[in-house]
């Protein structure tokens, strides 16, 4: 159905063109400027405020959307897994997984400066066990010095008939 010329656009056409506007990074103030010739001062700054509203829900939509489907992606990345018998890469999907829904307990302390300087301390010591172990350069992050040690340790175990 065509338009009559000199009509004023429906409101749904100014809201889709608000969306646009703001999405493409124009200011909520200049979009209602924009939208004056259709529309008064008061209607333009409703306009704006319902596109605003329609970006916040699609937004959030989106992110239960994606959620979801991480949360799916990883079920099933872990059954693969089983099924073709990586335990390791299932047990990497089931902590993924468990991170998403949020199942493991925060640590109330973490903001605490007190409680970061007892974790300071507490990996320097770490860093003086491993660090002159010689298993890799000094300078290489502690977490793969404790990576490397702690496949050592594996592997010792086995080759010794251990668990």
């Amino acid at each position: 159905m065509a338009k009559k010329r000199g009509s004023k656009p429906a409101k749904a056409d100014l809201v889709n063109q608000a969306v646009v506007l703001l999405v493409n990074g124009k200011s909520p103030d200049g979009v209602a400027d924009s939208l004056q010739p259709s529309a008064t001062s008061a209607e333009a700054k409703k306009i704006v405020q319902l596109a605003r509203e329609r970006i916040a829900q699609a937004a959030d939509t989106n992110r239960v959307e994606e959620s979801g489907r991480a949360k799916m992606r990883l079920v099933d990345l872990y059954q693969q897994s089983e099924k073709v018998g990586m335990p390791q890469v299932a047990l990497q999907a089931v902590k993924e997984r468990n991170k998403l829904l949020d199942l493991y307990p925060r640590d109330a302390d973490a903001d605490d400066p007190g409680h970061q300087g007892e974790l300071a301390g507490a990996l320097a010591g770490i860093a003086d066990h491993l660090k002159p172990l010689g298993l890799l350069p000094e300078d290489m992050p502690l977490v793969e010095h404790a990576r490397v040690a702690a496949e050592l340790i594996n592997r010792n175990r086995a080759d010794a008939g251990g668990d």
